[in-house]
């Protein structure tokens, strides 16, 4: 059995394939801080799966944002934001 399907059967949460831009902020594996702007794969309540150039281990802590789009000059509503 491939590693891909046993980390499906550990998954509680079905993903939904969808494509939003994010800005991620951290440390690499290395300690370094970084921030880039991506996208994300597919989300579910407990997480998303992006895509990043930078090598990051494994349960690091990482601040993502999802940046609002279609704004209008009236909404003063703020970019959804989390960390984990």
């Amino acid at each position: 059995m491939s590693q891909t399907r046993d980390i499906t059967k550990l998954r509680s949460e079905r993903r939904i394939s969808v494509r939003l831009p994010l800005r991620v902020r951290g440390k690499d594996a290395r300690g370094f801080a970084f921030e880039e702007d991506t996208a994300s794969e597919n989300l579910c309540r407990g997480g998303a799966a992006f895509r990043t150039r930078f090598d990051v281990a494994i349960g690091s802590n990482l601040e993502i944002r999802i940046p609002q789009q279609n704004r209008t000059i009236r909404r003063q509503d703020p970019d959804f934001e989390t960390q984990g």
